[in-house]
């Protein structure tokens, strides 16, 4: 019985252990299951990290090949300036490697034209962390310009508060164009306030080149020469042996611009002997200057011009000249109408007057005639006759100025016999001729058979003659005569006056011109007579020896060409 109850007991031991078994399989299972489980996580996330990591050195690649090959220039900078680093673009714009410009300020890489204001708009960005945009113009070392559009803005990164990454976008061409359109229009502004009637215009037109980017402007036209310079330290210098000195170098650039009818560069050349003195004036365009199809001159622009900028400096100094060009025919045109405004006023007021003393001079005779009668009154008729006479001729006077304004000059020719103008010619001055007791002889032909317009030849002997009569002292004489000879008939008009000295021989047949203004008259009848002897296509002069009269020669074609019509325009230049 013993042994029966203690195997019940023995059995309970065994299910209990049997359970105890059972529960630690299960606990290890589960921790097996859940090591197994945990380390499955692991793997994924190793691996998540892994992918993540492979992403971010991509990444990081990327964004180093992306900020390297970048075609905007890129900088990073310190608060105080220096470069923390630069992609490869920026290191080619600065003219240095990146390695020479790690560590390095970038006010003292490049040449700032304003680095107080980059200062300024680097603080600006660092403290307030914010964007900041600006223009900045620099030389490099290489002494090539640039003109920036500078964009700042700041790192975001803990640790590096201070930096902010900067983007350089050249826009040099861009600056340099609007750099000249402004001077442009200030220039073309300045040349159109000069006043067209000035004394002064060369001078005018250089100091309205010298300014702005433009540091200084030379021109020089028909032998004259004059130079404006931007700054007073500039004035100051350029005189005595500098200019001198500046005029040499500029010389062959003149010389090549007038050969070639264009824009000529041209740089200071260091003479061996010389040490240079010119920190701004080392370059320079020289453009020409034309006036009515004709170079008349240059007009030089002193500018900085790095090679990059040859062209638009060129284009720049053309521009100018044309300009000008135009302000020096406005000039000219201008002279030429107050010239012409001048001779009218003064033919009008010749008339006014000549006309008003032929009027009196008749209503004197005219009343004297009437009062006594008879042998007065034929004599007054004569004195209005030749006085009408007169007066058709002035009028006929100031119609062939007019034409001669025109450009040209009519003739009609018809077949006459020259004989008889010159008698007439001889007869319309012998009243005149009686009252000084003038003597005129006649020597030609009763014949002379011509083609030519017999009204205008008739004005010219009558200028001849009323000349002899009017210079010849009283008691003298005068020889009008004429000859055939091979292919033309020539005339001559002599008288025995004082003549006229050698200076004055080629001056009689300008317009406007007198020997004697004491003596009246217009200064046109010897003027209009060559003109209408050219239109026939002779010729006419004079020869005289001082204190024995002159001698006034014209030839005209014994037969008219072939090919002429009756009617001819002559052009004349008056």
């Amino acid at each position: 019985m013993s042994g029966e109850a203690s195997d019940p007991k023995k059995l309970e031991a065994q299910l209990r252990e049997l359970s105890s078994l059972r529960t630690s399989l299960t606990e290890t299972d589960r921790l097996v299951h859940e090591l197994r489980v945990h380390q499955i996580e692991l793997e994924i996330q190793n691996r998540a990290l892994r992918e993540a990591q492979e992403q971010l050195e991509t990444s990081r690649e990327r964004y180093i090949e992306l900020f390297d090959f970048a075609p905007l220039a890129y900088l990073t900078l310190e608060a105080d300036g220096r470069i923390f680093e630069a992609n490869l673009t920026a290191a080619r714009m600065l003219g240095l490697d990146r390695s020479a410009l790690v560590g390095r300020r970038l006010q003292t890489v490049v040449g700032m034209s304003e680095p107080l204001a980059f200062r300024a708009v680097l603080r600006m960005c660092v403290e307030q962390k914010r964007e900041s945009r600006s223009e900045l113009t620099f030389r490099t070392v290489g002494q090539q310009s640039y003109t920036v559009d500078m964009v700042l803005v700041p790192v975001p990164k803990e640790g590096h508060s201070g930096r902010v990454r900067v983007a350089l976008h050249d826009v040099t061409g861009r600056a340099e164009a609007e750099q000249n359109l402004r001077f442009l229009s200030q220039a073309g502004a300045r040349l159109n306030r000069i006043p067209l009637g000035t004394t002064h215009l060369l001078e005018e037109i250089a100091a309205a080149g010298a300014f702005g980017s433009v540091d200084g402007c030379w021109a020089e036209l028909d032998g004259e020469e004059t130079a404006a310079w931007r700054t007073d330290p500039l004035r100051r210098k350029m005189n005595g042996e500098a200019l001198q000195l500046l005029r040499v170098q500029i010389a062959p650039s003149i010389r090549e611009s007038r050969a070639t009818h264009a824009a000529v560069t041209g740089r200071w050349v260091d003479e061996a002997s010389v040490r240079s003195v010119w920190p701004v004036l080392r370059s320079w365009v020289t453009a020409p200057l034309v006036l009515e199809r004709k170079l008349s001159g240059t007009v030089t622009l002193f500018q900085a011009l790095p090679p990059e900028s040859e062209e638009s400096g060129r284009a720049l100094t053309e521009e100018f000249a044309r300009r000008a060009s135009m302000i020096l025919e406005n000039a000219a045109l201008f002279r030429r109408a107050e010239q012409a405004t001048l001779a009218r006023d003064e033919l009008l007021a010749i008339l006014a007057h000549d006309l008003s003393n032929a009027l009196f001079s008749f209503r004197l005779h005219a009343q004297r005639g009437l009062a006594r009668g008879g042998e007065q009154a034929h004599r007054a008729l004569g004195v209005v006759a030749r006085g009408s006479q007169w007066l058709l001729g002035l009028v006929k006077t100031v119609l062939d100025v007019a034409g001669m304004e025109s450009g040209s000059l009519r003739v009609q020719r018809q077949r006459g016999n020259l004989s008889q103008a010159l008698e007439s010619a001889c007869l319309l001055q012998q009243m005149d001729a009686d009252e000084r007791r003038l003597r005129i002889e006649h020597a030609w032909p009763e014949e002379l058979s011509l083609e030519f317009d017999q009204e205008r030849i008739l004005q010219v002997l009558f200028n001849l003659v009323n000349n002899a009569v009017k210079f010849t002292p009283p008691g003298g004489h005068i020889t009008v005569g004429a000859s055939r000879e091979v292919g033309q008939v020539r005339i001559w008009v002599r008288d025995s006056g004082k003549g006229l000295p050698p200076g004055q021989l080629d001056r009689v047949f300008e317009r406007g011109w007198q020997a004697d203004p004491k003596a009246g008259g217009k200064g046109l009848g010897l003027y209009i007579s060559r003109r209408i002897v050219e239109a026939h296509g002779g010729t006419m002069w004079v020869e005289s020896t001082p204190g024995r009269g002159a001698t006034f020669h014209l030839v005209l074609p014994a037969e008219a060409a072939t090919s002429a019509s009756k009617q001819d325009e002559a052009s004349v230049s008056p």
